[in-house]
């Protein structure tokens, strides 16, 4: 019983920020998590358990505050957080059938990265000869990459306004190709997200 109630003040502690609480409260479901990740052993030379964890626990302390569950049910959340991250995962590595580590993730090798990049998350169809302006939206993406985590940002500017690989973004900020795989998807769901009305914006 002291051990639930000891859970439950760690939890609210968390919630609120304390860094302590929550890297403890993590480190309370560390195992159970590695134990619940099953890579297919045709992925595991490019993704480990470690580098879904990594983006796992960036992704549940930036959501921690809106968890409404108590710590009897914080496991399940954090099991579900890592399986969505590892199934995306995997379905972008089978959609590019065999990763390219010198080649743009996702972007054509000819096409202009950052226009690809404003297409690509607002589902919008501009050519450097449309109306708007390539430094407008230069602009607009460079102020909305300001607004992510650290983390997802430096992937970003890596991969999309200096047009590095995957393998040269994960040499450059010292991860493994797998993390920094994962950190580029969650990226681009959060600057989505983030975006938003300016794609309205810029569709007139």
């Amino acid at each position: 019983m002291q051990q639930g109630i000891n859970s439950s003040i760690l939890l609210e502690r968390a919630r609120s920020g304390d860094q302590i609480a929550i890297e403890q409260l993590l480190q309370m479901h560390d195992t159970a998590l590695r134990v619940s990740i099953d890579i297919n052993p045709k992925w595991r030379s490019i993704l480990e358990v470690d580098d879904v964890l990594q983006v796992t626990y960036m992704e549940a302390v930036l959501d921690l505050s809106k968890f409404q569950g108590d710590e009897a049910s914080l496991g399940t959340w954090l099991r579900s957080i890592a399986q969505n991250n590892l199934r995306d995962a995997i379905k972008g590595l089978e959609r590019e059938k065999r990763p390219h580590p010198d080649r743009r993730t996702n972007a054509p090798v000819e096409q202009d990265a950052v226009l690809w990049l404003w297409n690509f998350l607002t589902g919008s169809a501009f050519s450097p000869s449309g109306k708007i302006a390539h430094d407008e939206i230069n602009d607009v993406l460079e102020m909305k990459v300001a607004e992510l985590p650290v983390a997802y940002a430096d992937v970003v500017r890596l991969v999309y306004f200096k047009e590095q690989g995957i393998a040269d973004a994960a040499s450059a900020l010292e991860r493994t190709y797998g993390a920094v795989y994962l950190l580029h998807q969650r990226a681009l769901d959060r600057l989505r997200e983030l975006i938003g009305s300016e794609s309205q914006f810029f569709s007139g």
